[in-house]
């Protein structure tokens, strides 16, 4: 079974904002929609559950995704293993630490290529994907 999600802290940052209300529905339509389930939900949720703790030192957004720090060897095989249980991996790559996750979707090469055209600087950004819908 999982777990109840802990939003106190979201829902706190959206106090006073339009998605306020929005926010306060969000424990209910989770918890409906756990009952119904997933095929992988429980596959998924084991997977974030047995990730090691590990804290990030350095830190890389702009021309790749990647997080890194001290990470031992034993550690590095766990967070190895945990990853592998979120496959398939839709978009990336991404270098958690020194595993490589590779991913269907090269997200970074479209990225390249839009790149250039593109002004950012100040500006906030929301992605909002449709799952596997593409």
């Amino acid at each position: 079974m999982i777990n109840r999600l802990d939003l106190d802290a979201l829902q706190a940052q959206l106090a006073g904002t339009p998605l306020q209300d929005w926010s306060a529905g969000l424990p209910g339509q989770i918890d409906a929609k756990l009952a119904i389930g997933h095929g992988d939900l429980q596959r998924w949720y084991g997977a974030v559950q047995a990730l090691p703790a590990l804290n990030v030192e350095q830190l890389q957004l702009l021309t790749a995704f990647s997080l890194d720090g001290a990470c031992n060897e034993s550690t590095r095989a766990e967070l190895k293993s945990a990853l592998q249980g979120l496959i398939p991996w839709r978009k990336g790559p991404f270098e958690l630490f020194g595993v490589h996750v590779d991913t269907e979707w090269r997200s970074d090469w479209k990225w390249q290529r839009v790149a250039p055209y593109l002004d950012l600087a100040g500006k906030r950004v929301l992605d909002v994907g449709c799952g596997n819908g593409y």
